[in-house]
């Protein structure tokens, strides 16, 4: 293979990164806030459990929140983040089994959102997407109005946020 002998760089995130970016999800993800309101030594546990086990890569933080903030008790939260993976593989099988959990429509309309994604010839931006989905419901119909499009939000929040 051409690239074999040539120089790579690796970049991660600094743990000071991590940290500020973890604290300012808690403060945003209103399950998080709210455990951490009650518990307040729950704020650091999640800092350093996230830390530990995300070996520098935002996007591995980002699904570990999204997993952590689906969690509706103490207990569950603390659970969760006893068994957080640590490998990439493993925390895209939990958040696609997140999606799968959801109620069937939500887990439809992730579904189609995953796959104009994947497949997109070139990469699609929000309004290109909200249109592509519907154009999968038009029934007989040429014209998508606004009525027709799903809110961004609605779209991330079924695939996990």
């Amino acid at each position: 293979m051409q690239f074999e002998n040539r120089p790579r760089l690796q970049i991660k995130a600094t743990e000071e990164d991590i940290w500020r970016y973890v604290s300012d999800q808690i403060l945003r993800k209103p399950n998080l806030k709210k455990h951490v309101k009650a518990d307040p030594d729950l704020r650091d546990l999640i800092i350093e459990t996230i830390g530990r086990n995300s070996d520098g890569m935002f996007l591995l933080v980002t699904l570990h929140i999204a997993s952590l903030a689906s969690k509706t008790t103490r207990n569950a939260l603390r659970r969760a983040l006893d068994s957080l993976p640590t490998e990439l593989d493993n925390t895209y099988d939990e958040a696609l089994q997140r999606v799968r959990d959801q109620n069937e429509e939500s887990a439809s309309l992730a579904e189609d959102v995953l796959m104009w994604v994947v497949f997109a010839v070139a990469p699609l931006g929000i309004v290109q997407l909200q249109h592509a989905i519907a154009s999968t419901s038009l029934e007989g119909r040429t014209d998508i109005g606004d009525e027709d499009l799903i809110d961004p939000e609605t779209l991330l929040d079924v695939c996990g946020g």
